[in-house]
């Protein structure tokens, strides 16, 4: 996963394969929630506390 503050989006990646690429990649903006599915169960995430990069000055 990439937190970007700059866009204000989180990138997950998924299907990493051989080359050091992956095969998936999902964009999720801040202000929705981003859902991890972990072994039959999901962990949310809220993003939209996340400060975008114009915020943190």
């Amino acid at each position: 996963m990439v937190i970007d503050p700059e866009d204000g989006v989180c990138t997950v990646h998924r299907g990493p394969n051989r080359t050091g690429s992956y095969e998936d990649a999902t964009k999720i903006p801040f202000g929705q929630d981003l859902i991890l599915p972990l072994h039959g169960r999901d962990i949310t995430i809220t993003t939209d506390g996340f400060p975008k990069a114009g915020d943190l000055d």
